[in-house]
C-alpha cells in the first residue's frame, strides 16, 4: 500500500477506523491526458502520500483518464513498471498500489429544484456516473453539492437515500457540500439535522475557506452565535473539506486569483518565442486545406464548431484581451486543459482520415500546442511581479496580526505554502489542483517551520482586513 500521510485531525468517531486520509485531496478533475506535465504530478503526489483522490465534475463527457492510466499502467500490481522501458519524470520509481487504497472522494452535480424534488434518482444517477469514471465498486464519500435554498425535508429525503446507499454497501459516508453553510441563514439548515442524529453516516462538510473567505473559521453563526462553522462540525464529529484553499475571487477586481508565486520566465526571451510560434500557426491557419476539399467542407457544414477549433492562433491573437477566460492566467489554465486542447486535438484528428490533410494537420497540432505552452508562459510571466506583490502583502499584514512568516521558505513556495498550513490549521482536508510535479512536491512537502505555524481566527481576521487587494 501507498505510504500515507495521516491526517490526525481526521480521528473522528464517524470515520471508518481503517482510514488513514491524507491532509491533502488532489482534485483529478483538472488533469488530462493530453497535458504532458499532468501524468507525472499526479504520480508524484502518490508518491509522497497523497491518498485522498477528489473530483466535482461528475460527467461521463469528462473521464478520469489520467488517474486510471497511473493506476493502471504503474501502480496495479508490483510488477507493473518492470518492462525497463523509457518513463517521465516522477515515474522511474516502481511502485505497487491497489485503487482500493485511495480514498475517493466525489461531489454531485449541482442540486437544483428538480434534482431536490426526485433526489433518490439524481443520487444513484451521480453515484453509478462515479463508480463508472473512478473504475471502483464502492465510493467513499458522496459530498451533495447544495447551490440554493432547500427546505429540511427536501434535505432530509435525500440524507435518507445517501444512508440507504450506506447499507447497501455502495458508499461508505457521505456529506453536503455548500458555500451557504458559511451564512447559516436556514437555506441549508443542516444544524437541526445533525441534533437529530437520525443520519451517523452523514460525515463531511465541505466548503471554501482561505484568507479572503474565512468565514467557516471566524465567524460564529453556529450553536447560537457561539461557535464557528469549523468549530461547530468538530464539536460534531464532522470533518470539513476545504474546496478552495489558494483560489479566491479578488474583491478589487472580482476576477479569479490564488495564493500562489509564479515563475518570471526571465531566462528566456519569451516575446520572441512567442512571436516565431504565432507566426507559424498563423501561417497554417491561413493555408489550412480543408477550404479547398469538398469533402471536408461538408464536415465543416455539420460541425460549424470545427473550423473554430482551427483558428485558435487568430483567436489568442485578435480577442484574448476581450475575454477574461483567454487572459486571466488562472482561468485560462484550467480551460486549456479541461477543453481548448482537447477541442482542438479533437478537430485535427476529424481530418486526418482524409491522407491529403496529414502533413498539414500534424504540423498544426504540434505549432498550436507550442503556442499554447508558450501563451500560458506569457501570462504567468505577466501576473509575476502581481503574486510576489500580494507575497509581500501576507508577509506585511502577518506581521501586523502577530505571525512570523519563515524567511527561510523559497519564495517559489511561500503563498501556496501558507495557504495550506492555514488550510490545515483549520479543516481536515485540503482540495488542491496540481500541475507539474515540482508544484505536487511543494504543496506536499512542507517544512518543520511552515508546519509550525499556527493561525488563531482574530490573526486571520486580522490579516484579511489589513491586506490591499
Amino acid at each position: 500500500m501507498i505510504k500515507s500521510t495521516v491526517n490526525p485531525a481526521l480521528t473522528l468517531s464517524t470515520m471508518p477506523a481503517s482510514w488513514s486520509a491524507s491532509a491533502l485531496g488532489i482534485n483529478v478533475d483538472n488533469l488530462h491526458v493530453l497535458e504532458n506535465d499532468h501524468k507525472p504530478a499526479l504520480i508524484t503526489a502518490l508518491k509522497n502520500g497523497c491518498n485522498v483522490i477528489y473530483s466535482s465534475n461528475n460527467d461521463l463527457k469528462h473521464p478520469t483518464d489520467v488517474l486510471n492510466s497511473v493506476l493502471s499502467n504503474h501502480f496495479s500490481n508490483s510488477s507493473s513498471n518492470s518492462s525497463g522501458s523509457n518513463s517521465s519524470e516522477g515515474e522511474s520509481e516502481a511502485m505497487s498500489i491497489e485503487r482500493s487504497s485511495l480514498i475517493y472522494i466525489q461531489r454531485t452535480k449541482p442540486m437544483q429544484v428538480k434534482e431536490l424534488e426526485d433526489s433518490a434518482k439524481f443520487i444513484r444517477d451521480q453515484l453509478a456516473i462515479s463508480k463508472e469514471r473512478m473504475e471502483i465498486s464502492t465510493l467513499d464519500v458522496m459530498l451533495l453539492h447544495v447551490e440554493s435554498a432547500t427546505t429540511k425535508e427536501q434535505l432530509e429525503s435525500a440524507l435518507e437515500q445517501l444512508e440507504q446507499l450506506v447499507d447497501e454497501g455502495a458508499l461508505q459516508r457521505y456529506g453536503i457540500s455548500s458555500p451557504l453553510l458559511l451564512d447559516n441563514n436556514g437555506q441549508v439548515p443542516i444544524e437541526s439535522i445533525v441534533q437529530s442524529k437520525r443520519y451517523p453516516n452523514l460525515s463531511f462538510f465541505e466548503f471554501p475557506f482561505n484568507l479572503q473567505q474565512h468565514q467557516a473559521a471566524t465567524a460564529k453563526l453556529y450553536d447560537g452565535g457561539s461557535q464557528s462553522l469549523c468549530d461547530w462540525a468538530a464539536q460534531n464529529d464532522i470533518a470539513t473539506i476545504n474546496s478552495s484553499p489558494s483560489y479566491f475571487t479578488n474583491p478589487a477586481t472580482n476576477k479569479q486569483s490564488r495564493f500562489c508565486n509564479v515563475d518570471s520566465h526571465t531566462d528566456r526571451d519569451l516575446p520572441k518565442i512567442l512571436k516565431d510560434a504565432f507566426d507559424l500557426a498563423i501561417h497554417l491557419e491561413i493555408i489550412n486545406p480543408i477550404f479547398k476539399d469538398t469533402v471536408q467542407m461538408e464536415a465543416v457544414k455539420r460541425n460549424p464548431n470545427l473550423i473554430g477549433q482551427l483558428r485558435w492562433a487568430h483567436m489568442l491573437v485578435y480577442d484574448a484581451a476581450k475575454y477574461d477566460k483567454l487572459s486571466n492566467y488562472w482561468v485560462w489554465r484550467k480551460l486549456l486543459a479541461q477543453r481548448i486542447r482537447p477541442s482542438v486535438n479533437d478537430a485535427v484528428l476529424s481530418v486526418f482520415s482524409n491522407h491529403i490533410m496529414n502533413s498539414w494537420g500534424g504540423g498544426y497540432r504540434k505549432a498550436i500546442n507550442s503556442v499554447f505552452d508558450l501563451y500560458t508562459y506569457s501570462l504567468e510571466a505577466g501576473i509575476h511581479q502581481q503574486q510576489r506583490a500580494l507575497e509581500q502583502e501576507v508577509r506585511r499584514t502577518a506581521a501586523i496580526a502577530g505571525v512570523t512568516l519563515p524567511d527561510e521558505v523559497a519564495v517559489r513556495d511561500s503563498l501556496i505554502q501558507v495557504a495550506l498550513q492555514l488550510s490545515q490549521n483549520k479543516t481536515n482536508i485540503s482540495i488542491e489542483d496540481i500541475n507539474t510535479s515540482l508544484e505536487a512536491k511543494r504543496m506536499l512537502v512542507l517544512g518543520d517551520s511552515i508546519k509550525a505555524l499556527h493561525f488563531t481566527n482574530d490573526q486571520v481576521s486580522t490579516m484579511s482586513s489589513a491586506i490591499k487587494w
